[in-house]
């Protein structure tokens, strides 16, 4: 229901748990490891929490094995001289959960004791655990430590549950004896993370306990969302459970989880410095998930990625930098994001998508650097993560002659295999020269910015863009892939080198693809004038439009005017000359494309996002021109006024 629910651990991992394998003498459970007592003693008061077994949850009710529990007040050494005095008999086999409940906290008389004996009722207890919780301290014997998070909520697989131990006393930096300790009986870890507890609140004026450190948690997630680094319960529950500072056993551990909550600053503004672009000689990978054979990055990770002072781009002035993401067979439908590091929200918007799992999907981003220097990438699906630098931005307060962006006047569609000869797809390892685009002055180019597509492709596959005087750099890094018959695109910026820029690709078996290579603009080399205009300026990335939850489902041949300071924050000045998206199609009812341009300007006859399938979800990174502060985006798909999809426009900076 889009709610994140934080849980305490459970306060019972000093001797108020107990777990073992179902041992039966008869029709009694033995308690222990060995011997033949089918009674377990208590010592003093008890509270039981429930006594439930571990491995008929997901049986149906029919094969699940039916204990009932009965608590005993009797002469303290004779269990079975006394008399019942609580008892639980719900029916496993007629569906009720595997779980007895014996709620009433209960003390003995004076020379008596409690004992505890479980029946068989139904079934076999074959590979059925036994637990037992205590709030009280009661338990006498068999108790641990692991597995003693076993508050039903806990134990739940689902990622809006936080599961939370506790610190104490609340300055230590260590585990509170008490405090619950995994595994799940699943063998996953918990608790999530630690938070302080046993400390003087106002509400209580002594505050111990993992329900403490669970209200310290949940106080923690609103301040997150407030602030705002994410948008959604879920996301900021994720942003908690990795803002922690490691405890224990280096890595996640069943005593501490991921480690001790430790907010970071208020996030800072993202200064508004135009600047520059710097293109690498070739590009650099950054990033592969893949490499040693390291598993895959999962569900919820907040990958913080350092990309300043590396792989060629410097240490100070980087404002942003220029990136291509790719998101590797993922395990569902998901998205990616790229966010500067604490400078902006999870989930408020998206950069790649995949609508189903397994699939490869690539995009283009500009990401403003966030704190030290990093980027973060953060996905809602497990897969592996591969981001390739293309450059960076460095900041240009002043005029500068090269590294600004002009766009063209209408974007020019310079190559397209399927008309322009010799009229053939790009086979595997060939390659085609990238045209410099009609009017634009070529000594004062240094690279181009390209929308590349791929047009019905024969198999999985990757496109790449590169300087043609540089063929040592093919297959280092790639700027989309492919799969058979999908049409799709993406942005690209390319070094035009001493000879221009080329494209080439690789499908499998040998396959082939068309390809179709639209400029919208270029960057200036320095021999080109000194000016002000075209530098780039980054913004706190953010969503400006949504048909979702606005319009509504755009329709064939419908245009929809964007205002990039339509996302939260963002101000976008209406003498700025260009704008970068990312655009995407959701929920697709028919293949079809869609094209961007400056409002009031001559619509160009190129594209900027393809899609191919019905009810696919596709991205494409988009550098558009911009007039008066409106960009215009028609999609195309079907015919009349069939429905076509939603349009969904984030924005992540402009050009002067």
């Amino acid at each position: 229901r889009g709610m994140v629910w934080v849980n305490s651990g459970g306060n019972n991992a000093d001797g108020g748990y107990y777990r073992h394998a179902a041992r039966v003498i008869g029709d009694r459970v033995a308690f222990g490891p060995d011997g033949d007592s089918t009674f377990l003693k208590f010592k003093g008061c008890v509270a039981l929490a429930g006594v439930r077994w571990a491995n008929d949850w997901d049986l149906p009710a029919g094969q699940r094995t039916d204990y009932d529990a009965y608590l005993w007040e009797s002469p303290d050494g004779n269990p079975a001289g006394g008399s019942v005095v609580q008892s639980s008999e719900r029916r496993q086999r007629l569906g009720a959960s595997p779980i007895e409940h014996l709620p009433d906290e209960r003390c003995p008389a004076a020379d008596n004791s409690l004992y505890l004996e479980l029946r068989v009722r139904a079934g076999s207890p074959d590979g059925d655990v036994i637990e037992i919780l205590d709030y009280r301290n009661g338990m006498a014997s068999f108790t641990q430590a692991p597995y003693s998070s076993a508050v039903s909520l806990v134990d739940s697989k689902e990622p809006g549950v936080i599961a939370v131990g506790a610190i104490d006393p609340p300055a230590g930096g260590t585990i509170a004896r008490y405090s619950g300790q995994g595994p799940t009986n699943d063998g996953r870890i918990v608790p999530d993370l630690v938070a302080p507890a046993g400390f003087v609140s106002v509400a209580s004026k002594f505050f111990a306990g993992t329900s403490a450190s669970a209200a310290v948690v949940s106080g923690a997630i609103a301040l997150v969302l407030a602030a705002p680094l994410a948008v959604e319960p879920l996301a900021a529950g994720d942003f908690v459970r990795q803002s922690v500072i490691d405890r224990g056993a280096p890595g996640p551990d069943n005593v501490y989880g991921n480690g001790e909550l430790r907010l970071p600053p208020p996030p800072t503004a993202i200064a508004p410095t135009p600047a520059r672009f710097r293109a690498l000689d070739v590009p650099r990978r950054l990033l592969d998930s893949r490499a040693g054979g390291a598993p895959p990055v999962q569900r919820g990770d907040i990958t913080k990625l350092p990309v300043v002072g590396r792989d060629g781009i410097p240490s100070v002035g980087v404002t942003a930098v220029a990136v291509n993401l790719i998101t590797i067979a993922p395990d569902r439908a998901s998205w990616m994001q790229a966010l500067p590091t604490n400078r902006a929200a999870l989930g408020a918007f998206s950069n790649v998508n995949v609508d189903t799992a397994g699939q490869i999907r690539s995009n283009f981003a500009i990401v403003p650097v966030g704190d030290g220097g990093t980027i973060s990438l953060y996905s809602t699906g497990t897969g592996h993560v591969v981001v390739d630098a293309l450059g960076w931005f460095e900041a240009a307060p002043g005029a500068t002659a090269g590294g600004r962006f002009v766009p063209l006047a209408t974007a020019q569609r310079v190559l397209d295999t399927r008309g322009d000869p010799p009229v053939a797809p790009i086979s595997s390892g060939t390659t085609r020269a990238i045209p410099m685009p009609a009017g634009v002055p070529a000594a004062e180019v240094a690279a181009l910015v390209l929308t590349i597509t791929a047009a019905s492709p024969s198999g999985h596959g990757w496109l790449q863009a590169y300087p043609a005087d540089r063929p040592d750099v093919i297959a280092t890094t790639s700027n989309l892939n492919t799969a058979p018959l999908a049409a799709v695109a993406n942005t690209v910026i390319v070094p035009v080198g001493s000879t221009g820029a080329a494209v080439t690709g690789a499908f499998d078996g040998g396959g082939s693809s068309h390809v179709v290579v639209d400029v919208v603009g270029y960057i200036t080399s320095s021999t080109a004038a000194a000016s002000g205009s075209g530098r780039m300026v980054a913004v706190r990335p953010g969503r400006a439009l949504d048909t979702r939850s606005s319009i509504g489902t755009l329709v064939n041949n419908q245009t929809v005017d964007v205002d990039p300071s339509s996302a939260p924050g963002v101000v976008v000045p209406a003498t700025a000359t260009g704008v970068i998206w990312n655009l995407t199609m959701a929920n697709a009812h028919r293949p079809g494309w869609a094209r961007a341009w400056a409002a009031g300007t001559t619509e160009p006859t190129t594209s900027s996002l393809n899609w191919t399938f019905v009810g696919e979800i596709r991205a494409a990174s988009t550098v558009s021109s911009i007039a008066g502060g409106r960009v215009r985006v028609r999609v195309v798909g079907g015919t009349q006024s069939q429905p076509v999809g939603d349009l969904v426009a984030d924005v992540f900076g402009y050009f002067t």
